[in-house]
């Protein structure tokens, strides 16, 4: 299957205020390829994670301003940090 960032399309969007993720084990790989929605849109960030990547994803956030939020069951609820 043929993948590619979500960084590539970014340009087609004027805001991201929401991302939903569900990649099955490829959180972090998804992560990586919207860096820049990311750090332009600060979306709210909910994000289906295996417990194998939990660690990552969640040093990923915080390297990027976020924080948990909420957890339920594999879901999890990020959000930018406002100083």
């Amino acid at each position: 299957m043929r993948a590619d960032k979500l960084d590539n399309f970014s340009h087609q969007f004027s805001k991201v205020d929401l991302v939903k993720m569900d990649v099955e084990g490829a959180e972090v790989e998804a992560l990586d390829g919207m860096k820049k929605i990311i750090t332009r849109n600060e979306p709210i960030m909910i994000i289906e994670v295996l417990e194998k990547n939990e660690s990552t994803v969640y040093d990923f956030m915080a390297q990027h301003g976020y924080r948990l939020v909420k957890k339920q069951n594999r879901n999890h609820l990020f959000e930018a940090c406002k100083i």
